[in-house]
């Protein structure tokens, strides 16, 4: 399992609460993302449990971090029905805050469908 605190950072619920301002929201999002790059670069992903205890509707960034970062191949079932079910249940508002971790996923799928096979080096 991956280290304790990344794991409790990508547990934080991040759904936007009734008593903040939209600023005040963003401005969390913002600092959270930047924790999920911080901690992310001390360690490789390779968990894939990880992606079975994070909710994608009350984890959205961590959840897209992990599918980011995760060292496994993007072709895979498990990887797949992950990303369709974070497709289907993620707060559209935070991903604008994981641009560069959006495009990550993108380009993992769009190689892997590219190259025709399951094992695209990852």
């Amino acid at each position: 399992m991956a280290n304790s605190n990344l794991v409790d950072l990508l547990l934080q619920n991040t759904s936007r609460s009734s008593n903040i301002t939209s600023q005040q929201y963003d401005q969390y999002l913002r600092s959270y993302t930047r924790q999920l790059r911080s901690l992310g670069q001390e360690q490789p992903l390779e968990d894939l449990q990880l992606l079975q205890i994070c909710n994608p509707a009350n984890n959205t960034l961590g959840y897209l971090f992990l599918l980011a970062n995760l060292r496994v191949d993007p072709t895979s079932d498990l990887y797949l029905l992950s990303l369709t079910s974070f497709l289907d249940q993620c707060d559209p508002i935070q991903i604008r805050f994981a641009g560069q971790e959006w495009k990550e996923i993108y380009n993992r799928i769009e190689f892997g469908i590219k190259s025709g096979s399951g094992n695209v080096g990852y």
